[in-house]
């Protein structure tokens, strides 16, 4: 049984301090500009205040009503100019930015990686404070009749196929391929130990160094259980080989022997002694793939359980037996500049070598360097800050008392104006 410790009960509190600051932000500032400002009465500060949830909401009733909230708060989009103003962008969307999809269908190949990013929609808010790219999939071709279809983990029927045109109606989007390069030294393929305990060791020294709240309380430097078994993939391969009932635990015996293959044979010199063909390790991620079609998605992002999926989760487990070379695991992010959780994100497939850029939609202003260390500098410096996105939304509201203020000054002087008593 997994043990919780007190970051969660910080992260709480944290969370909750934050919503207190947007509430503070957005509902009680308004009133007291109103107010003690510019002399208007309450319910006109409290109609101001409540825009963006009242413009919410008719998005919510305008598609369908208030069944799968998350998922149609998920398919709702805010105005870049005057974010207190909300629409609905149906799925796939109407509006996007890419348009080159028979590039796209020319290069890309069965087993790769896609990466895309949508604009503006709120749940990007907090996605895109720690990843440029916002969602991820797994390309797997044709499917009876069917072409170019490809398998990713969604709110709204989890884990389920669609079609690559469908799915590339996005803002941007990037094709990665899992390629091993046997020049590749030890030192750039893994860290020592990283899939057994003596990483957990290594991680413990610097999680205590920079992240002390993940320590539990009373127990040193020892990490919480949770946080072992994160790093123990090893482990989420034999649970499934666990399960004998299962088609995924027939597929799993075929992983875990990749994965002791791959950890095991790496060479003195640092180079891998047997390179596996690119066709059995593909062949092994797409089976993955269709075995986990109709998972329901995890909207808490447990990395921890995968009885759901998100789409990171997905496509991370469908690698997991590749993990020894690739290496992507969940790190400590930052959100709002004050949660700090241990997560994966799109990005990080960005950060490994052996998902090679094939291609990519974003436009890159920087020519030096190769295409993909081009990209990562470019996705880091893209994210999003929250707080001056709030900052922004305040400044709007603020506006609209104005205009308010300049309307009523002109069409009803003194008639319902909140003047201040004459001594």
């Amino acid at each position: 049984m997994l043990t919780k410790t007190p970051t969660i009960s910080r992260n709480v509190l944290k969370l909750l301090a934050i919503t207190g600051i947007v509430f503070f932000a957005l509902v009680v500032l308004p009133l007291l500009f109103c107010n003690y400002v510019l002399h208007l009465p309450e319910y006109v500060g409290a109609g101001v205040a409540l825009v963006p949830f009242i413009s919410i909401t008719i998005c919510i009733i305008r598609n369908g009503g208030f069944s799968d909230v998350g998922g149609k708060i998920t398919g709702i989009k805010y105005n870049t100019r005057f974010p207190l103003f909300f629409h609905f962008d149906a799925d796939p969307p109407k509006k996007y930015r890419f348009k080159e999809i028979d590039q796209i269908t020319r290069i890309i190949q069965p087993g790769d990686v896609l990466l895309r990013r949508h604009d503006h929609y709120i749940d990007g808010l907090i996605l895109s404070q720690t990843t440029y790219f916002t969602h991820a999939a797994i390309y797997y071709g044709k499917v009876g009749e069917k072409e170019n279809q490809v398998i990713h983990a969604v709110g709204k029927t989890g884990v389920s196929w669609v079609d690559l045109d469908k799915f590339a109606r996005c803002d941007d989007i990037a094709i990665l391929r899992f390629e091993i390069d046997p020049r590749m030294q030890q030192d750039e393929i893994r860290r020592p130990g990283s899939t057994s305990m003596s990483f957990v060791a290594e991680h413990r020294k610097r999680a205590v160094k920079k992240l002390p709240d993940i320590i539990p309380e009373g127990r040193g430097s020892v990490l919480s259980n949770e946080i072992v078994r994160a790093f123990d993939v090893r482990s989420f391969i034999a649970d499934v080989v666990a399960d004998k009932s299962s088609i995924i635990s027939q597929i799993g015996n075929r992983e875990i022997t990749l994965f002791d293959s791959l950890k095991s044979d790496l060479s003195t010199d640092g180079r891998l002694a047997t390179i596996p063909p690119r066709e059995e390790y593909v062949t092994l991620v797409l089976d993955m793939a269709n075995a986990l079609l109709g998972k329901q998605y995890d909207f808490e992002f447990n990395f921890v359980d995968f009885k759901r999926l998100s789409c990171v989760e997905f496509v991370w487990y469908c690698y997991k037996s590749l993990f020894p070379l690739h290496q992507i695991r969940r790190k400590f992010f930052s959100y709002f500049n004050w949660v700090h959780t241990l997560v994966m994100v799109p990005d990080l497939f960005l950060k490994t070598q052996f998902f090679k850029l094939y291609y990519s939609s974003v436009h890159v202003e920087n020519k030096k360097g190769r295409p993909d260390s081009r990209l990562r500098t470019f996705v880091k410096r893209r994210l999003l800050h929250f707080w001056v996105f709030l900052g922004k939304m305040v400044l709007c509201q603020l506006l609209l008392l104005l205009i308010v203020w300049a309307l009523f000054r002109m069409f009803w002087p003194g008639a319902i104006f909140h003047l201040p008593a004459t001594q």
